[in-house]
Order: structure tokens, then C-alpha cells, then sequence
């Protein structure tokens, strides 16, 4: 409910992680119509690498709009000196 999905969605999902082996599921011991999803050891280390990655890519893209800024910080006051002249 929280994402928004529909049951059938949710398990082909699942199962795609499953095959994957980034998940793994259990049923429940009171409820045996609940089934937890657990990651797994593999799960849980391509989850620390995606962050990492995507902390990665979110650094260099911000690194990289501050020096476009600076850059043309200095292009637009290299071109007020041109024209002062």
C-alpha cells in the first residue's frame, strides 16, 4: 500500500529479486496467509554499493554545476571588463 502497488505487482517484483538472490521470503508463524521479505547478504551488500554509486553520481553532478556556475561567473565578468573598455 505504501508504494502504491497492487498484490500481483508486488509478488512479480519479489520474485524477480528472489531469483536474483537479493531477497528471500518467510511465512508467518501466527499467520500463515502473511509472508515477510527479508533481503539477503547479497541484498543487503548491492543496496550499500547502489548508495554508494548513487552518492557517487550526486556529488560529481553537484561538483560539476558549482564549477559550470564559477565558470560562468568569471565568463560574465571577464566580458563587463571587456566592455567597460
Amino acid at each position: 500500500k505504501k508504494l502504491g502497488l497492487d498484490p500481483s505487482t508486488m509478488t512479480r517484483n519479489i520474485s524477480k529479486l528472489e531469483k536474483k538472490h537479493l531477497v528471500y521470503r518467510e511465512r508467518s508463524e501466527e499467520d500463515s496467509r502473511t509472508i515477510f521479505v527479508h533481503q539477503s547478504n547479497k541484498g543487503k551488500e548491492t543496496a550499500i554499493q547502489l548508495e554508494k554509486d548513487i552518492e557517487g553520481e550526486l556529488h560529481f553532478s553537484i561538483n560539476n554545476r558549482i564549477q559550470i556556475k564559477d565558470n560562468i561567473h568569471q565568463i560574465s565578468w571577464l566580458l563587463e571588463k571587456v566592455n567597460s573598455k
